[in-house]
């Protein structure tokens, strides 16, 4: 169930993107290779660069070969890798799909979901394993969403009762998938079908959009975690590999590596943000 952390952030990439799209068109369609493409992929390249530091200091070697392809996020050297390959691609589906359809949103959308399915084939195939495509058809969720945002909400929001019920629809379907998934209406067997787990990701987002229509949940802490979210989690496991090897208590390691990541990402972000060749290049209007 743990894989289900990463699908607001899949749901709300493609509710941002499409947002930006429909407010400024051609425009942003055409800065989506530099602003989006590039700029994640080269603040990749600086961490997998710091991961090989760290894994020549502590004496991890890994092949030529394995290092080079690392760096395009389709294996690890001790980085968390599958998330950041799985956003290039919707990036670049999304470019492709806006860049040549550009009179209906919609049809970008179904072209977009296609080149999902696509992609989800080709790492079947691939054999890499199914947390890389199974929850992917939520970030093309997103786009459909903020499109039909206005209908969706003039609908739950129109008295309590319909907001009420549209809860609970979203929770008893939501209750239903997962009792499904869990295997307890087919004799305890565990689930795995990953185009269920697609539907499942999508109905899980759904009910927390649905509930943060009323419970807002806001505060200084979350405001600043939330400007460091990408290099929380692309740094997160530095700490882990150096600190493991010398706390034995799990406590002790937890804290101390929270601390240490947080101050490597800010650690890393300023130093992002202030690389000439970075900032010329991303960060130019």
């Amino acid at each position: 169930m743990g894989q289900l952390i990463v699908v607001p952030f899949l749901f709300f990439s493609g509710y941002g993107i499409m947002y930006q799209i429909c407010k400024k068109g051609s425009e942003y369609i055409e800065s989506i290779p530099k602003s989006r493409i590039f700029k994640v992929w080269i603040q990749f390249v600086f961490a997998i660069l710091l991961f090989l530091l760290v894994d020549i200091c502590i004496g991890n070697y890994y092949s030529p070969l394995k290092i080079i392809v690392a760096f395009f996020a389709w294996t690890d050297i001790g980085n968390s890798n599958w998330y950041i390959f799985a956003m290039l691609s919707l990036y670049f589906f999304t470019y492709i799909a806006f860049k040549f359809i550009r009179n209906n949103k919609i049809h970008s959308v179904i072209f977009l979901i296609f080149m999902c399915c696509v992609y989800i084939v080709v790492l079947t195939y691939s054999r890499k394993g199914s947390h890389w495509y199974n929850t992917i058809l939520v970030y093309p969720a997103g786009m459909m969403y903020q499109l039909y945002k206005k209908q969706i909400e003039a609908v739950l929001q129109k008295n309590n009762v319909r907001y009420c019920v549209g809860v609970l629809l979203t929770i008893l379907v939501l209750g239903l998938l997962c009792m499904v998934h869990l295997g307890i209406f087919n004799g305890g067997v565990w689930y795995s079908d990953d185009f269920f787990y697609q539907i499942f990701s999508i109905f899980f987002i759904l009910t927390i959009v649905i509930l943060s229509m009323k419970i807002s949940v806001n505060n200084k802490i979350l405001r600043l975690l939330g400007k460091y979210t990408f290099e929380i989690y692309i740094l997160q496991r530095i700490p882990l590999m150096i600190f493991s090897r010398m706390i034995d208590n799990d406590y002790i390691l937890f804290c101390v590596s929270l601390v240490t990541t947080l101050i490597l990402a800010m650690l890393f972000k300023w130093f992002i943000n202030h690389i000439t060749f970075f900032h010329l290049v991303i960060n130019k209007k």
